[in-house]
């Protein structure tokens, strides 16, 4: 656990950049980012709504978040601030999403419509990763239906044209055995339902949404390296017909290109509803490890080079799993999935993960796991992150904005 113990920042030049928390609103962070995080509500002990906005996505200008479920408190906190926003419906409301378009309508009504003059809504996530394996036929004749009418609703509320539906996929949606992306299809069980859920996205001009679990990966492929998963340079890459990949990521975006493509649709936008990696909980699910990946993810990201199947093309956006520790999710796959979080349940990082401005131009090394200032909880460490770019920036008056969180001070 990370230590409470607050260490003086050190010292800079005159100019000191201070955080202001808990500020009642915020500029729009920068648009141009494609990284988002995952908001989840499995907590037995949830921070407040507003504390999470405020507290941990302004500071870090978080341009994106996607929440689990709908939450009048967490959508109330995200009035104003522009952040984009994506909202899940869980598998539980499939079946009578599918078999009411009043029920429908009046989810649409009271989770979207009525917050949609201040909230920047994005996609409606329909399901939770409805086609995963464990769940056999369960959901799948609710899937498409479902996402039919919430799309019906949007557009009766006419919102059709500023807010799209998507539908989260796991990774056991489609086949790849070998690991290699050339041999990935979807799942024969899945064909039929996979077909109408393609045709309806297309129709839509809606991307397919994928959730990557790259540390369920490493434990299930002994004969990958680490490296591999951590975007590790490799002297030996995984070769697959002419093209070569030296990580999990791009390979498992060629996996679902793939896919697509034998499908019949090639062309279609791909999202990463989920990646991340855990903190405890299991063998190699450590701090260090868990910021290698995430660190690894933001500067592969970043430099938008795509993929050997689509070069220059990197997914639309990719959604870090997670914000925060959840103690209430299911641990079916294992117990580190209560421990994916950046930040503990109770707001206090982990380690350091540059998924906003701050440290894009700026140097947070000290911020590490086991380095001088590895102690510090927030709001120290977003301080220091702060006051590092500041001075990285000459002192810029510009450069200490922050979305109205920074201040100079004489």
């Amino acid at each position: 656990m990370p230590s409470n113990r607050r260490r003086p920042l050190p010292p800079f030049a005159p100019g000191l950049l201070l955080v202001l928390p808990f500020l009642a609103a915020a500029a729009p962070p920068p648009a141009a980012s494609a990284v988002g995080v995952n908001w989840g509500f499995a907590s037995s002990h949830p921070l407040p709504a507003a504390q999470v906005v405020q507290g941990l996505l302004l500071p870090n200008s978080v341009p994106r978040v996607r929440l689990a479920a709908a939450s009048s408190d967490a959508l109330a906190a995200l009035a104003g601030t522009g952040v984009a926003v994506t909202v899940g419906v869980p598998d539980a409301l499939l079946r009578p999403l599918a078999s009411s378009t009043k029920a429908a309508a009046a989810w649409v009504h009271d989770n979207i419509t009525r917050y949609a003059s201040s909230v920047r809504f994005e996609y409606i996530a329909v399901g939770d990763e409805p086609f995963c394996l464990s769940h056999g036929q369960h959901f799948q004749p609710f899937v498409v239906p479902a996402a039919a009418n919430i799309k019906k609703a949007l557009t009766a509320a006419k919102l059709s044209t500023k807010i799209k539906v998507v539908v989260p996929c796991s990774a056991d949606t489609y086949q790849n055995a070998s690991m290699l992306p050339s041999k990935a299809i979807f799942r024969p069980d899945v064909n039929k339902t996979m077909g109408e859920l393609l045709s309806f996205l297309s129709n839509n001009s809606s991307p397919f949404m994928v959730e990557l679990d790259p540390f369920l990966s490493f434990q299930q492929h002994k004969n990958l390296s680490l490296d591999y998963y951590l975007f590790q340079l490799m002297s030996h890459p995984v070769k697959d017909v002419q093209n070569k990949y030296d990580n999990y990521f791009d390979a498992s975006i060629d996996a679902v290109v793939t896919a697509l493509t034998n499908a019949g649709f090639s062309d279609m936008d791909v999202i990463v509803g989920r990646a991340g990696w855990p903190t405890d909980g299991a063998v190699n699910a450590t701090p260090a490890i868990a910021q290698s990946f995430m660190t690894g993810l933001v500067n592969h990201l970043a430099k938008k080079s795509g993929t050997p199947l689509r070069p220059k093309v990197p997914p639309v956006e990719t959604y870090l799993f997670s914000l925060l520790d959840e103690d209430q999710r299911n641990t079916a796959s294992g117990g580190y999935e209560r421990h994916h979080g950046i930040f503990t349940f109770d707001g206090q990082a982990k380690y350091y993960a540059n998924i906003g401005q701050a440290c894009s131009n700026g140097d947070c090394t000290a911020l590490s796991p086991g380095a001088s200032c590895s102690g510090l909880g927030w709001p120290g460490n977003v301080s220091y992150a702060f006051n590092n770019y500041y001075q990285q920036h000459d002192q810029s008056e510009d450069s200490c904005n922050f979305n109205g969180l920074g201040q100079i001070e004489p």
